[in-house]
């Protein structure tokens, strides 16, 4: 019974506000102009409104949500309005005065209720409507909160890859594999296990900006399945309270809730559900209103960003030029390369392959790349893929004229050259690289393309 009167309750300030919208438009625009502004008001004004009860108070479904709402605006229009403001009951005449904004109340009282208790656009949340409406970890943390944004996205690694990817994020550490400029202070989040970061434990605090050590609170996490974090603010100032603390006057607190399952052939179902409490509730309005859509942006990226760490080739273990233990084979493999080896495929010899690799990876270490084809560097970016892919360079591939070696070349000079080559490229920086051919690469795909390449090209001769 309470909700339905708070329901009532905001359908009158709703109701009032449309009526302060037509009261200033009198004073500063013709009434026909004033009407088309009203309706197009009036449903905006509703829609907020009734977005914020179903998130909050919600009783009712989102049809009797849009009756009850309508019918309060008519019996208002049509009680007090007509026979005690306007002294006729003309405006019923007008279509646009009254009937086409009544529609439009109601189509989006509708709407908006739909929208949180109902099952939503899974082409936006990309979760299905059984997951948004089932419980998760972290729920009942906030009891008093109806719903909560959940988003979902489907990894191809299993749990136990994905999780250590979730235990080091925050500013300050690995980032949040989302917008980096906007959340992570321009800094790129780690493509990489930081095994330092992995001993996260309950009361831990992840922060949320770079040189600031309020956060998010870890409240609950089991290995591998969940991992709640909480954040609890005191308004004005936004000092940072322990979950457990007394509620203060005015607050937020807020859940951020990871729950990994286990799917068919070694994958994993990720799902995220953020919900807040706001006191005063106006606050959780303007909290709605301003970080909503940023949250779904936001959220989305990070989603995409843990999908494609936990897929990369670190993480499934694959060979990297950032490896020691790789590092020592290939040069095992450089060393037993023989002046006279022959060739299985192609037409360099073994001196001449050295100086083409050489040459790859101080592409890669910064030097310029010389005078590139138009068109290898419009298809560049289209054949990152190709590059970094698990299958095996075609043979006799065609490659940029700056790596192609024609002219003869001193075995023992290009041997020294291509070793310190792949000494500088395991020593250089493991952050992402921007190939003047094939755009932007993580570190694990730097590391596995030299490799790639590297192993291709002494493939090529036996060892």
């Amino acid at each position: 019974m309470r909700r339905t009167l708070l329901l009532l309750v905001f359908a009158l300030v709703g109701w009032a506000l449309c009526g302060a919208t037509i009261g200033v438009g009198r004073q500063l625009l013709p009434m026909e102009q004033v009407l088309v502004v009203h309706a197009i008001a009036a449903p905006l004004i509703f829609g907020v409104l009734a977005y914020f009860h179903a998130r909050h108070f919600a009783s009712l479904r989102p049809l009797p949500t849009g009756v009850v709402c309508l019918g309060v605006v008519v019996l208002m229009d049509a009680g007090l309005v007509a026979p005690f403001l306007e002294n006729s009951f003309a405006m019923f005449r007008s279509p646009i005065g009254t009937w086409i904004p009544f529609a439009l109340i109601f189509v989006s009282v509708w709407a908006s209720s739909h929208w949180v208790m109902g099952p939503g656009p899974e082409w936006l949340w990309h979760a299905t409507a059984a997951e948004r409406r089932r419980p998760l970890p972290g729920d009942p943390l906030l009891p008093q909160v109806k719903g909560g944004a959940t988003h979902g996205v489907t990894i191809d690694a299993p749990p136990d890859s994905v999780w250590p990817w979730l235990v080091q994020m925050g500013c300050d550490r690995a980032g949040w594999y989302s917008h980096d400029r906007l959340d992570n202070g321009g800094r790129p989040s780690a493509d990489r296990i930081v095994p330092e970061l992995q001993n996260t434990k309950l009361g831990d605090v992840l922060p949320s900006r770079p040189g600031h050590r309020g956060g998010f609170e870890v409240l609950h996490l089991e290995a591998s399945k969940t991992l709640v974090l909480g954040a609890y603010f005191q308004f004005p100032g936004l000092a940072q309270l322990p979950w457990d603390a007394p509620r203060p006057l005015r607050f937020m607190r807020a859940t951020w809730a990871f729950a990994l399952e286990a799917s068919e052939k070694a994958r994993t179902r990720l799902l995220v559900r953020t919900r807040g409490l706001y006191r005063p509730a106006w606050l959780g309005v303007l909290a709605e209103l301003v970080m909503g859509p940023a949250h779904v942006i936001m959220q989305r990226r990070q989603l995409l960003g843990l999908k494609a760490r936990a897929e990369s080739r670190m993480a499934m273990k694959r060979e990297s030029l950032f490896d020691s233990e790789t590092v020592r084979a290939v040069e095992e493999r450089i060393e037993a390369l023989k002046p006279g080896a022959e060739s299985l495929w192609g037409r360099m010899s073994p001196a001449q392959m050295m100086a083409h690799c050489a040459e790859v990876h101080e592409v890669w270490l910064g030097k310029k790349l010389g005078r590139t084809p138009l068109l290898i560097r419009m298809v560049g970016p289209l054949l990152k893929g190709l590059l970094v892919s698990d299958k095996p360079y075609r043979r006799n591939s065609p490659t940029h004229p700056q790596y192609r070696m024609t002219n003869p070349r001193d075995f023992t000079t290009e041997k020294a050259r291509l070793l310190a080559s792949v000494r500088a490229l395991s020593e250089s920086p493991r952050e992402e690289f921007r190939h003047p051919i094939f755009g932007r690469m993580t570190a694990e795909e730097k590391g596995w393309a030299t490799y790639r390449h590297l192993d291709h090209h002494l493939s090529q001769f036996g060892v």
